[in-house]
């Protein structure tokens, strides 16, 4: 009963933290300026699991340059699906604002490193460089375990990113 509370409550303070970040968008692109420098590394494994193996596995990984260059490639088994583009420049400012105005650079290099066992599970790692500074933070989802608030927002915005590429 407990965990249940405990994951109710966390799904709450997430979504919370999306409305106020959606509303607050206009005023977060006031913290980042011209002069920041950033690239971005987003990986997503998906690991599905088969009692004790591995039956399916999915890899994304959504690289952004500074000049707004997107790469996004993705790997099922042995199909890959590869896209290019370029991002707004106001998608990159407001992706910028959002990892410096959260807290998130601040966080411990593996923020989660939970044992999940042999549950399917998601493992994300954001490698992150901003004005010459290299950040790394790594963490594990899946439905019992969702991505923390600071986390999620940042999440979110790469998501779109990518939904936006594949479409």
């Amino acid at each position: 009963m407990h965990k249940l509370l405990l994951l109710i409550i966390i799904i709450v303070i997430t979504c919370v933290a999306s409305v106020i970040l959606q509303f607050s968008s206009k005023s977060l692109l006031i913290s980042s300026n011209s002069s920041d420098y950033i690239t971005i590394e987003y990986i997503k494994h998906e690991l599905i699991y088969d009692q004790s193996s591995v039956i399916s596995s999915q890899s994304e990984i959504l690289t952004i340059d500074n000049d707004s260059s997107v790469h996004y490639k993705n790997v099922i088994e042995n199909n890959i699906l590869d896209k290019e583009s370029k991002l707004h420049q106001g998608e990159l400012q407001k992706l910028i604002s959002i990892i410096k105005d959260t807290g998130f650079l601040s966080m411990a290099r593996d923020y989660l490193q939970s044992n999940i066992g042999h549950a399917n599970f998601t493992k994300h790692i954001l490698n992150i460089s901003l004005n010459s500074k290299q950040y790394k933070i790594s963490w594990n989802t899946n439905d019992e375990i969702p991505s923390p608030p600071i986390i999620h927002a940042v999440e979110l915005e790469l998501n779109d990113i990518i939904n936006q590429l594949i479409k």
